[in-house]
């Protein structure tokens, strides 16, 4: 457990890094894997440069990647669904429908809530005249 707390300290090592992922390779349960990625996360922050350099060791990027891989799933997902909305507020506005058209179309196609689309919108959109 030591090499937990290490890690998330502005000096940890790149053994450090390697002890963490063996001590938590075999932890599966969600709140397991919500602890892991939360010091995961912190270390990173704190550690930026060591975690480039522990990326380029393929045995330890995996090990990170399997780690994170509900979170980077999401990510992924998370991008998908605002590059839709992105094309669809972009050719709404192009073809000139209204406010309510373009959110009402935003909720339909990515069945998302009101609040989601005017979010979208208020990101994505040119200014409506």
């Amino acid at each position: 457990m030591h090499s937990s707390l290490r890690i998330l300290s502005a000096n940890a090592d790149i053994e450090d890094i390697r002890k963490f992922l063996e001590q938590t390779e075999n932890m599966k349960t969600p709140r397991e894997r919500n602890n892991i990625d939360a010091v995961l996360q912190a270390s990173v922050s704190a550690n930026y440069e060591i975690y480039q350099k522990v990326r380029r060791a393929n045995g330890m990027c995996e090990a990170l990647r399997e780690l994170m891989k509900d979170q980077i799933e999401q990510d992924v997902a998370r991008g998908e669904a605002r590059g839709e909305a992105r094309g669809i507020i972009d050719t709404c506005c192009d073809l000139g429908l209204p406010e309510d058209a373009i959110l009402e179309r935003l909720q339909k196609k990515l069945n998302i809530s009101l609040q989601t689309a005017q979010e979208y919108l208020k990101t994505f959109g040119k200014q409506m005249v």
